[in-house]
């Protein structure tokens, strides 16, 4: 069964979520950690308040900025601030195949660029999201982009399935990165001592010569890490 992989959209901003390992059509519940306004260049989400960042900015080159948290208890529904009407909420149909449900997918975001919800990036041609919220896993993956796989090469693909996926489920759809890359933004929200070593061979100066898949997430203005103590604690 193929994993969820939802786009939520609202009148103003729109939300690609990254694949979540689920068999069923309800919306996954998205969580990010916030201690004061989400902000991008200007794009702002206001949450309640919260503790301020251990560190804000820690690092920052390359339109890449990155927050590290004191607490891991600052998740909070992203739902509860954007308020998401249900008929912009499009999941994948699981009583495909992974292989159909991912040329489903991309024939609905077809179908939201044609009735111009949803508009191209100039310059890839690719859909252009708002903001793209991603998670990363321990190995460096995102959204259901695993390292050394094929479909980190992607290239024409707006929607991708994977049956051989090295975390379960196996058969999985996922957004390629031509389309995450074509978002005018996007948030990677890592926590836990687990998802350290990545993190590290991401944004610090480590000798690992592999590209991690979360090392090529790069949006067309600006690229947000959002990290509790342990995820950053090697930086």
């Amino acid at each position: 069964m193929a994993s969820i992989h939802s786009t939520l959209s609202s009148n103003t901003l729109r939300f690609a979520l990254s694949s979540f390992p689920k068999t069923n059509l309800q919306p996954p519940s998205s969580h990010i950690f916030f201690s004061r306004p989400l902000t991008f260049k200007g794009l702002t989400i206001n949450p309640k308040s919260f503790p301020a960042p251990l560190k804000a900015s820690m690092a920052g080159t390359n339109n890449v900025v990155i927050e590290v948290f004191e607490q891991e208890d600052l998740a909070v529904s992203l739902a509860k601030y954007v308020p998401i009407p249900p008929s912009n909420v499009h999941a994948i149909n699981d009583t495909l195949s992974a292989e159909g449900a991912a040329d489903d997918y991309e024939t609905c975001l077809r179908e939201l660029v044609n009735s111009s919800v949803i508009t191209l990036s100039p310059s890839s041609g690719f859909p252009k999201f708002d903001l793209v919220l991603l998670g990363m896993g321990p190995d460096g993956h995102v959204a259901s982009l695993f390292p050394g796989h094929p479909l980190v090469q992607e290239n024409k693909r707006w929607v991708a399935f994977i049956k051989d996926s090295p975390k379960p489920p196996p058969e999985r759809i996922t957004f390629t990165f031509p389309v995450i890359n074509a978002s005018a933004y996007a948030a990677l929200v890592v926590t836990g001592k687990g998802k350290a070593d990545a993190v590290h061979s991401v944004l610090g100066k480590s000798q690992n010569s592999v590209k991690l898949p979360a090392g090529l997430v790069s949006p067309e203005e600006e690229l947000k890490w959002f990290l509790d103590k342990d995820a950053a604690s090697k930086l």
